[in-house]
């Protein structure tokens, strides 16, 4: 740890006594410390000489390098260079603006931690990550945010594009990617999704679910054993399902109807226009169940099995399938009007 001393830079007035706690000093009116790099302003300062440990408040700045500190109040002990901060705080750097109720800065570790009210922003990405406790490294670009945390990416109008709320939520680089875990829930337009872990990344444009994921998008429901959402700018794009992959979407929209068209297979890849889906490829034991309604009379359900299924959509409605599959390995089956039969 540095062994600068604090040097008195500038102060309006001053004055010094001894106490049970060694030697005080009070300095008020524009004070301007220094200790090596960092520089410290304020309007009012209590300097525990013999303890190394400076109040500073009313209008408190800490300046280090390409951070900056502000609060209320700041305690710094000089020797192992910690400022504990409380009211309206507020830490800036190069990558992110922090605010709180309550924050610790380790100057070695570039480290902060923050408490009550946290709210991160990254105008750069247009994200914005609050919680009631955060842990930042400002070196490495890493923050961590848990206690109730929320995570928003704004569209280029300043609205809500995405919004993710989760029990933990990790930013790394500077939010080029972002991990968020348990309980995670995430909003876009017309399509929610929850799972046990989401990862984010900036440059692809995509979210990754895993544990558990499901999607719903108006009518349609999306499972598997991971999810992967493609954005196009603001709008989702293509969606690929891998595992005991699953899409249902609800037969008739206009009331209470519980039957289900299904697709099931490995791997599931969908093309989104418009929050409609428009076209799904099912491949790897591809299977599908779809009720026939021609001129708005059920006409019953098909069952058909191939290696590769792709089904054109059009309003919600199927209005072409194409089976790809050996001749051996495919087959269709009809059920009327009352023998349906929808086991996977």
């Amino acid at each position: 740890l540095s062994q600068e001393k604090l040097e008195i830079i500038n102060a309006d007035r001053g004055r010094g006594e001894i106490t049970d706690q060694g030697i005080v000093r009070h300095l008020e009116g524009n004070i301007h410390l220094r200790q090596g790099a960092a520089e410290l302003f304020c309007e009012q300062v209590t300097w525990y000489v013999d303890q190394n440990k400076t109040v500073l408040k009313k209008n408190v700045r800490f300046i280090d390098g390409q951070k900056t500190l502000k609060a209320d109040k700041i305690i710094y002990h000089n020797k192992e260079q910690v400022a504990h901060a409380t009211g309206h705080v507020v830490l800036i750097d190069s990558v992110y603006r922090l605010t709180s109720n309550r924050a610790t800065y380790y100057e070695e570790a570039e480290k902060i931690t923050a408490d009550d009210s946290v709210r991160i922003t990254d105008d750069e990405n247009s994200i914005i990550l609050t919680g009631q406790h955060a842990e930042y490294y400002s070196e490495t670009e890493y923050a961590k945010a848990t206690g109730d945390p929320v995570l928003t990416k704004l569209d280029s109008t300043g609205n809500k594009e995405i919004v993710v709320t989760g029990d933990v939520m990790e930013l790394f680089d500077g939010g080029d990617r972002a991990i968020v875990t348990d309980n995670v829930d995430i909003t876009h337009e017309k399509t929610t999704a929850t799972s046990n872990k989401a990862e984010y990344f900036k440059d692809e444009n995509r979210i990754l679910l895993s544990d558990e994921p499901i999607v719903q998008q108006k009518f349609d429901k999306l499972s598997g054993n991971e999810i992967e959402l493609f954005f196009k700018k603001q709008n989702l794009d293509k969606v690929i399902i891998s595992g005991d992959a699953e899409v249902s979407s609800q037969v008739d929209t206009t009331f209470d109807d519980s039957r289900l068209n299904r697709l099931l297979g490995n791997t599931i890849r969908l093309t989104i226009e418009d929050s409609r889906l428009k076209q799904v490829f099912v491949e790897g034991q591809a299977t599908c169940y779809y009720y026939i309604i021609e001129d708005e009379e059920y006409k019953g359900l098909n069952k058909i099995i191939g290696d590769q299924i792709i089904m054109t959509l059009d309003e919600g409605e199927i209005k072409k399938i194409i089976i790809d599959s050996d001749p051996q390995t495919s087959s269709g089956i009809y059920y009327p009007p009352g023998h349906e039969k929808t086991e996977s």
